[in-house]
């Protein structure tokens, strides 16, 4: 584990790193207005993605360990399929977007519509990462993460100095570095052999269908419950302040990045577990967990201010508040991700897509309610409060399905 640990977290690491260091040069350069649209994008991007990338990565992880080689070959070529499909479906509906201008943002209606091409690109690359994460290729999987990161910063900060300092050039490098990145993706699974036309088999198109609908509305209610802030704050408010959030959100990300580290070794850890009957060991390794996630919580916290002082353009200080409810935010998520690996193993996807349903649903309302009584803070409060009954719920329907009588069956 510990080798895997590093190289997940030297890669998450740097791939949040990468756009951190780059806050300094675009909070200089572009005006919080242009933040936040470009703030209102990347939350358009997280709301929409889910639905094409139809939760492909969580297919082939959960089935991972349950097929053959010529198997997952089969499963990857039916995911890809299903997630090309669902972007021939988009067109219309971006397009519908875009030429009657239907979001509350001044931008170019080929931004809305070229979003299609993001997010198939975004899918190819997440069945790529998954295949990496469950080979235990970490150091691919890092070197890939890293890669779209800064490609992503580097057409940003070429695209302002000779482009503009607008929000357009920021989105230029957010759309560019997946599609590029996809085109190595293919190289990559054409290389190991998923698409052998040989290894097509019409009951895993089925399979990642029924499969996918239980996490594509898990995944599309998570990404609601964790971006709606920005989403609502945008109809709500104005572009200003939504890109001085946007910016207060992006610091509080540090803890993300240590939780998502954590997932990335947990659940195929979680899962050979699993698969060895060895629920005693998660057990206590979950306990252990939580106390570490619990003190690196601690940490950025106290990081918080040294932060804003050199990293963040004074005109954003205002917004600092926000920042450690977003920390204390991912504290949560990373508590619920080490019991949820239990609901993807055991294929107890509706249940996981119902709690994450109703959680999204009441943080929606709590955040306009809070907004609407407290101002901007009030969407980061209403946030923290969902998730701490976010991870309650997942907790005891975790603790209820793995029951010793239940997993013996």
């Amino acid at each position: 584990m510990l080798k895997h640990s590093l190289a997940y977290g030297t890669g998450n690491m740097l791939t949040a790193l990468i756009p951190f260091l780059l806050l300094p040069f675009l909070t200089t350069n572009l005006e919080p207005s242009e933040l936040g649209t470009v703030a209102f994008i990347e939350s358009l991007i997280l709301l929409i993605s889910p639905l094409v990338i139809f939760g492909i990565d969580g297919s082939y992880s959960t089935f991972h360990h349950k097929l053959s080689i010529n198997e997952r070959a089969s499963q990857s070529v039916a995911l890809l399929q299903i997630v090309i499909l669902i972007s021939l479906m988009l067109i219309p509906i971006m397009g519908g977007i875009a030429y009657f201008e239907l979001l509350p943002i001044t931008i170019d209606g080929i931004w809305i519509f070229c979003l299609i091409f993001l997010f198939l690109s975004m899918a190819i690359n997440a069945l790529l990462l998954s295949q990496l994460q469950m080979n235990d290729c970490s150091n691919q999987y890092a070197v890939l993460k890293v890669c779209i990161s800064l490609i992503a910063a580097v057409i940003t900060v070429l695209a302002v100095l000779n482009m503009g300092k607008d929000a357009t050039s920021r989105l230029l490098g957010i759309y560019s570095a997946p599609i590029i990145v996809s085109v190595v993706s293919i190289f990559i699974m054409y290389k190991r052999g998923i698409f052998n036309h040989d290894y097509y088999r019409t009951d895993m198109f089925k399979k990642g269908l029924y499969f996918g609908f239980g996490m594509v509305l898990h995944s599309w209610s998570a990404i609601v419950f964790f971006a709606s802030d920005r989403f609502i704050i945008g109809y709500l408010g104005d572009v200003e302040i939504l890109g001085k959030y946007s910016v207060a959100v992006q610091v509080g990300m540090v803890m993300a990045v240590i939780q998502n580290t954590f997932s990335q070794v947990w659940t195929p850890y979680s899962f050979r577990l699993f698969a060895n009957n060895k629920f005693e060991e998660f057990t206590k390794m979950s306990h252990i967990s939580i106390v570490i996630l619990f003190l690196m919580c601690i940490g950025v916290m106290l990081l918080i201010p040294l932060l804003y002082r050199f990293f963040i353009d004074i005109r954003y200080h205002d917004m600092s508040a926000v920042t450690y409810w977003v920390v204390a935010t991912y504290f949560f998520l990373g508590l619920y991700k080490i019991y949820v690996v239990k609901l993807f193993y055991f294929e107890k996807v509706k249940l996981l897509a119902k709690i994450t349903t109703f959680t999204a649903l009441f943080n929606v309302l709590l955040t306009i309610a809070l907004i609407e009584a407290m101002g901007v803070i009030g969407a980061a409060i209403a946030t923290f409060f969902s998730s701490i009954i976010f991870c309650a719920l997942v907790y005891f329907f975790t603790k209820n399905i793995c029951s010793k009588n239940l997993l013996l069956k």
